[in-house]
């Protein structure tokens, strides 16, 4: 497989690079930090819809706009 990289990542892997990384390390350490941040963010709305079904369920409800929400929600978990 060939990549492409922007020369800001292609800057990072010659830095890791110059650490004693090989190519196939750095790659296979991005993509399981990406997969990471993937499942995290997944769990985080999980958790988020989960606890908005209840307070619904409770009668309790937002006059907040799903605008609002989201950018409190992306404010409380430092996005």
């Amino acid at each position: 497989m060939n990549i492409s990289l922007t020369p800001q990542s292609e800057a990072i892997v010659s830095k890791y690079m110059a650490q004693g990384y090989s190519v196939e390390e750095i790659i296979e350490q991005a993509l399981k930090s990406f997969d990471n941040q993937g499942q995290s963010y997944t769990e985080w709305l999980q958790r988020e819809v989960q606890a908005g079904l209840q307070q619904a369920q409770s009668g309790k409800f937002s006059n907040r706009s799903i605008d609002e929400i989201i950018a409190a929600a992306k404010a409380k978990q430092g996005q």
